[in-house]
């Protein structure tokens, strides 16, 4: 529905940073729509604070021998 929206006028553009299945695939055409932004699953940003509880508490996991928060899966490319 987006991409048809897009082509055909109805929306002029629009920005996109979730999505059904991640990560997008790379043949999927949404990539190809000239008015649409893909941002890279990040809308907000996160303050100095914030990030350094993250680091905290995974440092605290890790000398726990817990799971990791946050861990990248680099088979699913995220």
């Amino acid at each position: 529905d987006l991409l048809e929206a897009l082509q055909s006028g109805h929306l002029g553009g629009a920005i996109v940073d979730v999505f059904p299945n991640e990560p997008l695939p790379a043949d999927d055409p949404l990539w190809r729509a000239t008015n649409l932004i893909v941002t890279p699953h990040m809308a907000s940003v996160a303050s100095a604070d914030t990030i350094g509880v993250q680091v905290a508490q995974n440092v605290r996991r890790l000398l726990n021998g817990e799971a990791l928060a946050n861990v990248v899966d680099v088979s699913r490319g995220y």
